[in-house]
């Protein structure tokens, strides 16, 4: 059957008139709260993450999906290696109370 609609002296189904109203207000409301969530995360975005230098140079020097790890000499030759130059620069730079070599 189809749901007829309310008789003039029955209340209205919640979320339509005339309660619509209330419930749009709410939505509103839910929303401006997290905008201003959002808003205030975005903006400390800067103070809590290092700079893009920083990051880049961890992700190279630490990211063991681009790493060579064959079981080869070629590969171990290369892992000997990974990631020196972006240790140094670190240590140098946004880590310089660390020793590169005991990085290394």
């Amino acid at each position: 059957t189809l749901a007829q609609p309310p008789a003039a002296d029955e209340p209205a189904a919640p979320g339509t008139a005339p309660d619509a109203a209330p419930v749009d207000e709410t939505v509103r409301s839910l929303r401006a709260y997290q905008k201003l969530m959002c808003d205030s995360l975005l903006a400390a975005m800067d103070e809590r993450f290092a700079s893009n230098e920083t990051v880049f140079h961890l992700c190279k020097a630490t990211d063991f999906r681009l790493m060579p790890l064959e079981q080869t000499t070629a590969a171990a030759a290369l892992l000997d290696e990974w990631g020196n130059n972006s240790v140094d620069r670190l240590c140098t730079h946004a880590l310089a109370h660390l020793d590169a070599d005991i990085v290394k």
